[in-house]
C-alpha cells in the first residue's frame, strides 16, 4: 500500500523539503510507531501527485492517524496545504 501526498501550496517546493525531512524524521517523531520497517520507502513524485510513503503492509488505521498528525505539523509550519490519498 502506499500514502500519496498532493501539495496544494504554497510554497511547493517548501514542502517538498518538509516531507523529505519528515520521511527521515518520522521514526524518531513517532516515538517508533512508525519505522523503517513499517514504511520501507518513501520520494519526491512527479505527476498527479508530489509525494509517496511505501507501507510494507496494509497500514493500520492508527498508523495513518499518525503519519497524518505529523505531516499536518509540518506543513503547517510552512502554511502549505496537502490531501492524502491510500490505496493499494
Amino acid at each position: 500500500m502506499k500514502s500519496y501526498i498532493k501539495l496544494q501550496g504554497p510554497p511547493l517546493d517548501k514542502g517538498l523539503q518538509a516531507m523529505k525531512k519528515l520521511a527521515k524524521d518520522l521514526p524518531k517523531l513517532s516515538k517508533g510507531a512508525i519505522s523503517e520497517e513499517t514504511i520501507y520507502d518513501s520520494k519526491i513524485l512527479m505527476g498527479e501527485f508530489d509525494f509517496v510513503f511505501s507501507w510494507k503492509k496494509k497500514p493500520a488505521k492508527k498508523d495513518l492517524r499518525i503519519l497524518v498528525f505529523h505531516i499536518d505539523e509540518v506543513m503547517e509550519e510552512i502554511d502549505c496545504r496537502y490531501s492524502i490519498v491510500t490505496k493499494d
